[in-house]
């Protein structure tokens, strides 16, 4: 019951425990993408700085629990 009620109770675009796993797939995406998660976890944050080691993207990770990948040709402007 516990999960459930958390679970209902998330009203971003994603939950929190799936904010970090979605997120490579948001980086090979094309274009710019952005989602809303009810924090950045340290599992977020962490994904965000591996995955800059190996894929040419600016991210960023905002405290509210925005993450915002734009788009490569922003990323080199």
């Amino acid at each position: 019951q516990e999960v459930l009620n958390m679970l209902n109770a998330e009203q971003d675009d994603v939950d929190l425990h799936l904010a970090d796993q979605i997120l490579i797939y948001a980086v090979l995406a094309e274009g710019r993408t952005e989602y809303k998660t009810s924090k950045a976890s340290d599992h977020l944050k962490t994904n965000a700085t591996i995955i800059q080691k190996f894929v040419d993207r600016k991210m960023n990770i905002l405290d509210d629990g925005r993450v915002i990948i734009e788009d490569f040709a922003a990323a080199h402007s």
